[in-house]
């Protein structure tokens, strides 16, 4: 269970990487018969293949997306394939069975992005503060157009 994670719903995904003028994603969907199980933003350009957001509902649906994102990235024939995690998101085991890397320069995470959270609920649990429960993606970090 994950304690703290933006908004993934359909409206939410198409206003930030569908819609948004000034920056082109890919969206890529993995369905078991009518179901999706997840997915994987991608935003491709100048060498560079970036992992922006993802989520799945399983190890399997996870491995198969980022099989495909990495595949993608040398189909395109990009320089470099990158993507800001968390290390404790599952997305890491997972590309490094794909032959991904971690940085050359180990700096943490809340040093590169200092997050500071409140409480909005009285009854919010006090382990989903925890950082390592959090699920965040490139796309969380800024916003380019007003909130739907």
């Amino acid at each position: 269970r994950v304690g703290l994670v933006g908004v993934r719903d359909a409206r939410w995904l198409n206003w930030r990487y569908v819609d948004t003028p000034s920056r082109r994603h890919e969206c890529h969907g993995l369905w078991r018969g009518e179901r999706l199980v997840g997915y994987v933003v991608a935003e491709l350009a100048d060498g560079q293949a970036q992992l922006v957001d993802h989520a799945a509902e399983d190890g399997d649906a996870r491995s198969k997306l980022l099989a495909g994102f990495t595949a993608l990235a040398k189909e395109r024939d990009m320089d470099e394939a990158t993507a800001l995690l968390f290390p404790h998101d599952a997305a890491v085991p997972a590309l490094a069975e794909l032959g991904w890397r971690g940085p050359l320069r180990h700096k943490p995470f809340r040093d590169i992005f200092p997050f500071i959270v409140r409480a909005c609920r009285a009854d919010a649990a006090a382990e989903d503060f925890t950082m390592t429960r959090w699920h965040l993606a490139d796309g969380d970090r800024d916003a380019e157009h007003n909130a739907p």
